[in-house]
């Protein structure tokens, strides 16, 4: 089975390494659309792979680091949404 949630993000940066004068060097911003799929085997008792409310809550610590965030301050790590 798989799921999925959709989520927005929106977000702002500059690219300070373009040649001088490059529009992109000027601050921006950006509407993110992320789709967040988990697959998996479907819980025997429940029925499904997780709940959707679970999903979010995993999503969430994502999306506060980088939702109405200036993109060049976020440090640059892997996020990980793994079941424990």
């Amino acid at each position: 089975m798989d799921i999925f949630k959709v989520f927005h993000i929106e977000a702002a940066h500059r690219l300070p390494n373009v040649p001088e004068g490059h529009k992109c060097a000027r601050l921006h911003g950006h509407s993110f659309r992320v789709e967040v799929h988990v697959r998996g085997e479907p819980d025997p008792v429940l029925g499904w792979v997780m709940d959707f409310a679970e999903l979010k809550e995993r999503f969430q610590p994502v999306f506060e680091q980088l939702d109405h965030r200036y993109l060049n301050d976020v440090p640059a790590t892997g996020a990980t949404l793994a079941r424990t």
